[in-house]
């Protein structure tokens, strides 16, 4: 590679983040769902701003800070629903203001054991290229009328994942 050229690859992710990349691939399927049903179910509570599935990080920082003591099991189990949601936000898979994360994610994690299983290191790479793909549509539209602040379909991202499968080692 050339002198000042660089491309994060699958290895990169891993090594650094420790996330898997050889897993099951990280798919959500999105049909029109009742979100704030999805919050009392996995996390006990819902936003009173909850708007298309979207939920501030600072919320769950809120409402999710100090688990109390004693708790059961299904108490912890949403904390932790709530912990590893704010991360996704901030860290792997982060909207332009890191205030936000789209609940898809939270349907990922209903069961620990499935979620575990998942490819998220393959996750977090495509979704990367899909930002620095849609920064750089941004930057060179920025007059045009194209939106570039909704979250990523997860069939994005499993496109994407399908297709950095398939490159050439």
């Amino acid at each position: 590679m050339p002198v000042g050229e660089a491309t994060i690859t699958l290895e990169n992710v891993a090594t650094l983040s420790g996330l898997p990349i050889d897993s099951e691939g990280v798919i959500v399927d999105i049909p029109d769902r009742e979100w704030s049903e999805t919050c009392v179910r996995l996390l006990g509570h819902t936003p009173s701003d909850l708007r298309g599935g979207v939920v501030r990080i600072s919320w769950l920082r809120e409402h999710f800070n100090n688990m109390p003591p004693n708790a059961s099991s299904e108490i912890t189990e949403q904390f932790a629903r709530a912990y590893a949601l704010s991360l996704m936000g901030c860290m792997l898979f982060p909207d332009r203001t890191r205030a936000t994360v789209h609940l898809q994610y939270l349907l990922l994690l209903e069961n620990w054991r499935i979620a575990g299983g998942y490819a998220w290191g393959a996750a977090v790479l495509a979704y990367l290229y899909s930002e620095m793909g849609r920064s750089v549509l941004h930057m060179t539209q920025s007059s045009s009328n194209v939106s570039t602040s909704k979250p990523h379909h997860p069939r994005t991202i499993v496109i994407l994942m399908l297709q950095a499968s398939n490159l050439p080692d």
